[in-house]
């Protein structure tokens, strides 16, 4: 049987490569969408992860919570709070509904790029 050593090495080289580049690629799209889009909706599902915080979902979307500074070991955000950003920033409003059923301002979170 031979070995290709060389060959097992570019492949695993090759393969690593293109690993690190797909992550890359997928952070950059991540936080440029985050930056461009405008948000105004209500928070509909709320993930912890392990190592990676807390991930918001909202409209067939969602941030992490490190993107707006937000604590990544202890939740902020609740299901049914209302969240808005407006487009080319990184200001996140948050209004909750006080006891009358109203939403009222509870908190701005300002991210960093």
């Amino acid at each position: 049987m031979k070995s290709y050593p060389l060959t097992m090495l570019a492949l695993i080289a090759f393969l690593s490569l293109t690993f690190v580049s797909g992550l890359y690629i997928d952070n950059y799209l991540y936080s440029k969408r985050l930056v461009e889009n405008k948000i105004n909706s209500v928070i509909t599902d709320v993930a912890h992860f392990n190592r990676g915080g807390y991930q918001y979902m909202y409209d067939e979307s969602y941030f992490w919570a490190s993107s707006f500074n937000l604590n990544t070991e202890k939740e902020l955000l609740f299901v049914g709070d209302s969240i808005a950003k407006s487009p080319n920033s990184l200001s996140l409003k948050v209004y909750r509904k006080n006891r009358g059923l109203k939403y009222s301002h509870v908190a701005t979170f300002e991210g960093s790029n």
